[in-house]
């Protein structure tokens, strides 16, 4: 008996120990967020100074792609999220492959805009954001390296192959209607918008 009321004091002071040290962790998270969000918010409003205040021609190529990147960082990590509940952790990665169509698509559209401006009135502003949302949004969305450390960690070779081949061929197949789309129509595509 004395046995085991010892073992049952020295349980709950391992499980008050591990409280402590989640606490500890939870507040260097906290801090560690905090300093983050801090240093992110001032690389943002920098970046944005730079647009309006930096050299004109750093902002199609610069300053533009770097004010539209975070947002889609953020949106795909809000996406990755999709992936660690059940039956998507280990067969299909539905937040990534999410990410990755709506970057295709998002590209895909992009690209048409900046070669249909004679019929929409596009400006050299709009053509930059264009590029911008391309590079930015599109490149911080976009995902080839999980997509690759996914594919190692699904269990089974049919869902791998579920994985890769949908993406691959739904990815092909949406630049293909939007681009192909525009291109084989009467009016076709256009020159680049610069």
């Amino acid at each position: 008996r004395e046995k085991s009321h010892r073992h049952s004091n020295n349980s709950i002071g391992l499980e008050k120990k591990q409280m402590r040290i989640k606490t500890n962790d939870c507040q260097h998270t906290i801090v560690f967020d905090s300093v983050s969000i801090a240093l992110a918010c001032a690389f943002y409003a920098g970046a944005l100074a730079a647009y309006f205040a930096g050299p004109r021609q750093w902002r199609p190529d610069v300053t533009f792609a770097l004010l539209l990147g975070p947002p889609g960082a953020i949106l795909r990590f809000m996406l990755a999220k999709i992936n660690t509940k059940g039956r998507f952790l280990t067969r299909f990665p539905m937040g990534t492959f999410v990410a990755n169509m709506l970057a295709s698509g998002v590209v895909s559209a992009s690209y048409v805009v900046q070669r249909t401006a004679y019929n929409t009135g596009l400006t050299t502003t709009g053509c930059d954001a264009m590029i911008a949302l391309e590079q930015g949004f599109c490149g911080c969305l976009s995902t080839v390296s999980t997509f690759a450390v996914e594919i190692r960690s699904i269990d089974r070779a049919r869902w791998k192959a579920t994985y890769v081949l949908t993406s691959v061929v739904l990815g092909h197949a949406l630049v293909l209607a939007i681009v192909g789309g525009f291109k084989w129509s009467p009016e076709g595509l256009g020159p680049f918008c610069r």
